[in-house]
């Protein structure tokens, strides 16, 4: 919403002043929309200007003037508002280093369902987010009795059915990096029936290998968890597994990755024998703070268990290997952040994004979701 006032009612007093028309001649209250940008209501008092015969050619220097002041104006807006965000995160991450807080409050809907699970109120729970979110780490913390059975990496039709077989019983059967399943005609078969929303899931497989002792049916009384980076394959399989399961989507943006990380570093870590302090692992995480941002490449929580790493190996040169990983960036979210920060109307943006890039304006939008930029 845009009000006629500051650099706004400015800007066309200034357009008034040079077509000699006196504020008073034309109703600007009444004139100006809200609901329309400036340029939009800029350009409906030149069309009212022009019907007046009071528009002169030579006043479209002032407008582009008006306009450099405008786009002058929302820069030092949005300079402002990148100040604000940073002292508020600077009052969160305080505010996390004075408390006691687990990781626990960044897993909140993850956790609820995985307690779900544990109870049998769940069978089924696909847990998606991006590689070095925590996902794994925190699902396997939230199984201490021995319930939970892990299964990591490529896995075939055949595996997929024995695993079900011998853990059918009271078990938590928790799928993690194997995302080729999900890829399998034959193996997607199988996880619809072992996902199926029946009191009795019955999984067969009809196969010409020899099963042994192994029937080639059995009622499945376990539950299924399932990590995964992304679902991007959505055919009719696809879609009727994903509709009988739960579904958690973990969607960390940089400040968010920096609070757990500041959690995480509460604590002491070893590394191959040696210990890393909670107050030398808050000062790296402070460094990686300052020396990254929205568009840094692949950042997690990875990130601060590599620089860590750094710091174990290299005492004095750990921050020059940090810095050639956090200084690779992004090139297309480079170029978004660098546009959100330019002034400039949406429209203009998604014109220059797209000319840059060569990519689309769904692109566009997507890529500045996943930015969560707050410019």
């Amino acid at each position: 919403m845009v009000e006629l006032v500051g650099i706004y009612k400015r800007g066309i007093s200034s357009l008034l002043k040079k077509c000699e028309v006196e504020e008073d001649i034309i109703d600007l209250k009444s004139e100006w929309d809200k609901e329309l940008n400036y340029e939009e209501n800029k350009n409906h008092i030149i069309e009212i200007l022009k019907q007046m015969g009071k528009w002169q050619e030579e006043v479209r220097k002032t407008v582009k003037e008006v306009k450099e002041e405008v786009e002058n104006y929302s820069k030092q807006q949005i300079e402002q508002e990148k100040h604000h965000y940073k002292e508020e995160l600077e009052k969160d991450l305080e505010t996390i280093r004075k408390s006691i807080v687990d990781t626990s409050e960044f897993y909140g809907s993850l956790k609820q369902k995985i307690e779900m699970v544990k109870q049998n109120y769940i069978h089924s729970l696909f847990v998606v987010g991006d590689s070095g979110c925590g996902k794994t780490t925190f699902i396997t913390s939230q199984f201490d009795d021995g319930s939970l059975m892990k299964q990591t990496g490529h896995i075939s039709p055949f595996k997929l059915y024995m695993t079900l077989y011998e853990n059918k019983d009271g078990k938590n059967i928790y799928f993690d990096d194997t995302e080729s399943l999900l890829e399998n005609e034959d193996s997607k078969v199988l996880i619809k029936q072992a996902t199926d929303t029946v009191n009795k899931r019955i999984v067969m497989w009809n196969t010409s290998k020899d099963l042994g002792t192994t029937p080639d049916w059995f009622i499945l009384n376990s539950n299924i968890i399932f990590a995964l980076n992304s679902i991007t394959q959505q055919d009719e399989s696809m879609k009727a597994i994903i509709n009988r399961a739960e579904k958690v989507e973990l969607n960390f943006n940089w400040e968010d990755y920096l609070k757990i990380m500041t959690v995480i570093a509460k604590k002491p870590r070893e590394v191959l024998g040696k210990t890393i302090t909670p107050e030398k692992r808050l000062e790296i995480v402070n460094f990686i703070k300052e020396h990254s941002d929205e568009t840094t490449e692949s950042f997690s929580l990875r990130t601060q268990f590599k620089v860590e790493n750094y710091y174990v190996f290299d005492k004095e040169n750990w921050q020059k290997y940090a810095l050639e990983l956090l200084s690779k960036k992004v090139d297309e979210l480079k170029i978004l952040k660098e546009l959100l920060n330019s002034g400039k109307s949406v429209k203009d943006q998604v014109r220059e994004f797209n000319e840059r890039t060569g990519r689309s304006r769904a692109t566009y939008y997507n890529l500045k979701k996943k930015l969560k930029s707050k410019v």
